[in-house]
C-alpha cells in the first residue's frame, strides 16, 4: 500500500488483524504471527518485501471462554517506523509491503487452522492533505 501523505511521519505504524479459530481448542493452547515488513520509494518497488525486511512477532493465549469454533482475537503489531536510522523512516507517498505468517509459537500450541479475517494499517494523521506539487 502507499503511505498516506497524511501521515505525521513522527508515530509508529500500527497493524490490526483480525483473526478467528477454525476449531475449538483449549485454554492456554498459543498460536504465533510474524509480519514482515519494508517500505521504499514507489520507483524502487522491484523486490516488495525483500530478505532484509523487518520482523515483528506477536504471540497469542487461547482466552477461557473463548475457546469455541470462530472465537476472534485482534493482533495488533507495532511497526517502528524509523528502525532504519535517522533519516531512513518511512515517509509518506512511500510503498509498504508486508507478509503475514503464521511461526511456531511456544507449547502447547493450537492443534488446527488459524483464519485470517482482516487486516488494517493505522496511520497518526496530522494534517488534511497534500499540495499538488506534492502529487507529482
Amino acid at each position: 500500500e502507499r503511505v498516506p501523505y497524511r501521515w505525521n511521519e513522527a508515530s509508529d505504524i500500527e497493524v490490526h488483524i483480525v483473526v478467528a479459530l477454525a476449531e475449538a481448542e483449549d485454554t492456554g493452547d498459543r498460536f504465533k504471527f510474524q509480519v514482515s515488513w519494508e517500505h521504499c520509494d514507489a520507483q524502487e518497488a522491484g523486490a516488495i518485501v525483500p530478505l532484509t525486511s523487518n520482523d515483528v512477532e506477536v504471540e497469542t493465549v487461547v482466552e477461557a471462554g473463548k475457546t469455541a469454533q470462530y472465537s476472534l482475537y485482534e493482533l495488533h503489531f507495532i511497526l517502528d517506523y524509523d528502525i532504519d536510522g535517522a533519516g531512513q523512516g518511512v515517509h509518506g507517498g512511500q510503498l509498504f509491503a508486508m507478509r503475514l505468517r503464521r511461526i511456531a509459537a511456544a507449547a502447547p500450541q493450537v492443534t488446527y487452522k488459524i483464519i485470517v479475517l482482516d487486516v488494517t494499517t493505522h496511520y497518526q494523521r496530522n494534517k488534511l492533505g497534500r499540495s499538488i506539487a506534492e502529487e507529482e
